[in-house]
């Protein structure tokens, strides 16, 4: 509602006599006009909350997601783009916990990465391995990342802001996360570049 409409609420709240007379123009007018402007901007402020309730789509309050999920953590060593910055807050709203092969791939799809993990049973047999072609026991406990290579990621349509680069090489963040989330009894590695280009 604009401020005429305002206006008009706040002049039906007044009680009847002489005194509250409101007839525009009158002191009794521009006092509730000045009112009903406040409240006009706060009503036309509601689009903008609901948009600020999520963190994929917050501009004013992402500190505040920040803040909340103790963004940007320990993972990032480098400044992020108000994109990626934007992404950590949804991911991190999103996450629900989870150690399994399928909550890490689902993990890495959030922030962009598409990834596989392979597991190591008993009794695997990798004919590319030099010496005993049979994993042991411990090798049970093993994940190994593929497709995070040398990977270059590029801003969506109105995600880079005024003098953030378009593209950038993020292949860092997710060893250090992923290091984070898996089991604590497992050992994590990561498929170079290379071997994945050869699969």
């Amino acid at each position: 509602m604009d401020v005429r409409h305002y206006t008009g609420l706040l002049r039906q709240l007044l009680p009847p006599g002489i005194i509250w007379e409101c007839e525009p123009g009158s002191v009794m007018h521009r006092t509730l006009e000045g009112i009903a402007a406040e409240l006009a901007r706060v009503d036309g402020r509601v689009p903008d909350l609901l948009r600020e309730m999520f963190p994929e789509t917050s501009d004013e309050l992402l500190l505040d997601f920040e803040r909340v999920f103790g963004l940007p953590g320990p993972c990032i060593t480098q400044e992020q783009t108000f994109a990626q910055r934007r992404e950590a807050a949804w991911a991190a709203d999103l996450a629900d916990g989870g150690q399994s092969k399928a909550y890490l791939i689902e993990v890495a799809a959030r922030l962009g990465f598409e990834i596989t993990i392979e597991t190591f049973p008993a009794g695997y047999e990798d004919p590319d391995e030099i010496g005993d072609p049979e994993w042991d026991a411990e090798w049970a406990h093993v994940w190994r990342v593929h497709g995070v290579g040398d990977l270059i990621r590029t801003a969506n349509a109105g995600e880079a802001c005024a003098g953030e680069p378009l593209t950038w090489a993020d292949n860092e963040i997710l060893p250090c996360l992923f290091a984070r989330l898996a089991p604590a009894h497992t050992v994590l590695l990561f498929a170079p570049a290379e071997e994945d280009e050869e699969e």
